[in-house]
């Protein structure tokens, strides 16, 4: 499981890295580029040449790092015996979230020279492609909570599906099945809803998820009759 992460981390490190060194020198030598969008594909942020590239690379620096720390779980994780039963999850989310991360330096790096060359140019497109790109790793995220195992790294982790194994498992399949909606509405949004509700769906949508999670790991919890209470239940 490490190696096929490290193995696509790397992979997904040279096409990012690629596509971030080439828009940096493509862009122009002097002047301002826009850096930021809004949620109608607006440049609504402009920076210095020196500066954007700076910026390019936050991207793939990021990605590169959230795969270490992917690829750290697995060896410091006190429940990793638990993350390998888990392996195909584990590994389903730690390259759906690569990939996500790779396509959007892409769409970064090419509305950027875009920009830089028509500074009134508007990528319409551009939210509607992140906002379906994000409701497709929900899928994939509700497909597969419900196949991982108790582990203290990825995961629903409350006090309380750390401390029974009845919470971790019914609250995981309750969310995924949540998620997996969502995913559904958010793909369903970027073709009937306008721009301005599509994000305020993902966004509001998982916020109303994670506080659904929370309060029903604890009450699953509170009936669950392999619950503890005390630190004795870490591994």
């Amino acid at each position: 499981m490490m190696k096929t992460g490290l193995l696509w981390t790397g992979i997904a490190a040279i096409l990012m890295c690629g596509m971030a060194w080439w828009t940096m020198n493509s862009l122009p030598s002097s002047g301002e580029v826009p850096v930021h969008w809004n949620y109608k594909g607006e440049a609504d942020r402009f920076a210095p040449v020196s500066e954007a590239r700076r910026i390019i690379w936050m991207i793939p620096g990021i990605s590169i790092f959230t795969s270490l720390v992917f690829a750290i779980g697995l060896k410091v994780d006190p429940r990793r015996k638990n993350i390998k039963r888990s392996g195909r999850a584990y590994l389903a989310i730690w390259l759906g979230t690569l990939l996500l991360m790779t396509i959007v330096t892409g769409l970064v790096c090419y509305t950027m020279l875009k920009g830089a060359n028509t500074p009134d140019a508007t990528m319409e497109t551009l939210p509607n492609i992140i906002v379906g790109l994000v409701s497709v790793l929900l899928l994939v995220m509700g497909n597969y909570l419900p196949k991982t195992r108790s582990n203290w790294f990825f995961g629903i982790r409350t006090p309380w599906t750390l401390s029974s194994e009845q919470s971790w498992e019914k609250t995981h399949r309750a969310t995924g099945r949540l998620f997996i909606l969502l995913g559904i509405i958010g793909l369903l949004s970027v073709f009937i809803l306008p721009l301005t509700w599509q994000l305020p769906v993902i966004v509001g949508g998982s916020l109303a998820i994670t506080a659904f999670s929370l309060i029903y790991s604890y009450l699953v919890w509170r009936d669950a009759s392999d619950r503890q209470t005390t630190p004795e239940y870490i591994e």
